[in-house]
């Protein structure tokens, strides 16, 4: 596993708030639904698992570096234990 913040450009706010503006909706939907499951009190680990599918070119890396930026940039030391396998795009937010 790898510190989901290797490799990551932290942006301003203002930037992370125009670049998560650039969302598609099905692309939104992934967004709301994971910064519903790092803020819910939920222990149940299938309640934060994600998985996204989608044929090269479909936004995807552009998706997980726009929740990866925002994630870190919060910098809640409750939720800033996150890693990646960078090779499946799995990854894994703890508490």
């Amino acid at each position: 596993m790898n510190d989901i913040t290797e490799g990551v450009r932290i942006p301003p706010e203002d930037e992370i708030a125009q670049a998560v503006a650039t969302l598609n909706d099905g692309e939104r939907i992934i967004y709301e639904a994971v910064f519903s499951a790092v803020n819910s009190s939920s222990t149940v680990a299938t309640d934060r698992l994600f998985f996204v599918d989608g044929p090269g070119g479909s936004g995807k890396t552009h998706l997980y570096t726009i929740i990866a930026q925002k994630l870190i940039s919060a910098g809640d030391p409750e939720t800033t234990h996150r890693e990646t396998a960078a090779s499946s795009g799995e990854w894994r937010f703890s508490s």
